[in-house]
């Protein structure tokens, strides 16, 4: 880890696909986005950084606005940092962007929400070009009773039902949901849920909830009381991996702020 005067933070905003990723954060086995984001750095500037992750995402999610950071020594600048990281980085990950942060800013803690999506091809044939995107359910949905379903998973709850039982035992699980919307267009259901932050597979196993009300096969009722009266882990179909990607992480001030409009978190 890098030490001492004349340090900087640089933030990254970052875009992947997961599914070669063992998930975000390093692990002693399987590549992680964290483990190729420090060998672009290690590569670049010659130093041995810790890279911080604002969001934790699992094998085979993805991402279009993670948000990472990390201290250097390096006399890049931004735009150096910006060029040189994609040069090192492989296709599949990409640095939107690169900017000089506050040395005592962790872009974890300071985060006010995370977003995330989770996409469903719900069509009668697969698609080899979603494959890897999206959760393809043949049988049709019923989206008015999913849709119905995730308005009660407003505000702040105890979400324990949601995770492992392991996870509801060790830390607490009361989270605030700040937003939901569900849309549906040419096959593809969006399911988008933004709050404080999640539980370990907290949205996986929201999403996996929702469909076997879109299928028949859970009541609204019953979604309901797992929100109300939880039983931890209780909410035990969970949605694979592929069709999750976390769209923003939000600060009180958009650290991205003088970038591209089109591409802030």
């Amino acid at each position: 880890m890098t030490t001492g005067s004349n340090l900087r933070r640089l933030g990254m905003l970052i875009e992947y696909e997961g599914t070669s990723y063992q998930g975000s954060q390093y692990q002693s086995t399987g590549t992680t986005i964290q483990y190729e984001l420090e060998r672009a750095i290690s590569n670049l500037t010659s130093e041995s950084n810790r890279v911080a992750l604002a969001g934790r995402t699992d094998a085979r999610v993805h991402a279009s606005g993670q948000v990472a950071s990390f201290l250097t020594k390096s006399p890049h600048s931004d735009s150096a940092f910006l060029t040189g990281l994609n040069h090192y980085l492989p296709e599949d990950i990409a640095v939107k962007k690169v900017v000089t942060l506050p040395e005592n800013f962790d872009v974890r803690r300071n985060a006010r929400s995370r977003l995330y999506c989770y996409t469903i091809h719900n069509g009668y044939t697969p698609s080899p070009l979603r494959r890897n995107m999206s959760w393809h359910i043949r049988d049709p949905l019923n989206f008015m009773k999913m849709n119905t379903a995730a308005l009660e998973l407003m505000g702040e709850h105890d979400f324990s039902a949601f995770t492992n039982p392991s996870v509801a035992q060790n830390q607490p699980t009361t989270r605030n949901v700040l937003g939901i919307n569900l849309s549906s267009k040419q096959q593809l259901i969006r399911i988008e849920i933004e709050a404080n932050s999640f539980l370990t597979h907290q949205v996986r196993r929201t999403v996996g909830c929702l469909v076997a009300i879109g299928n028949n096969k859970m009541s609204v009722e019953d979604f309901r009381s797992m929100i109300l009266l939880p039983v931890p882990g209780s909410a035990y179909i969970t949605a694979p991996p592929q069709g999750l990607c976390l769209i923003r992480v939000r600060y009180d001030k958009d650290i991205f702020e003088n970038g591209d409009k089109n591409e802030n978190i």
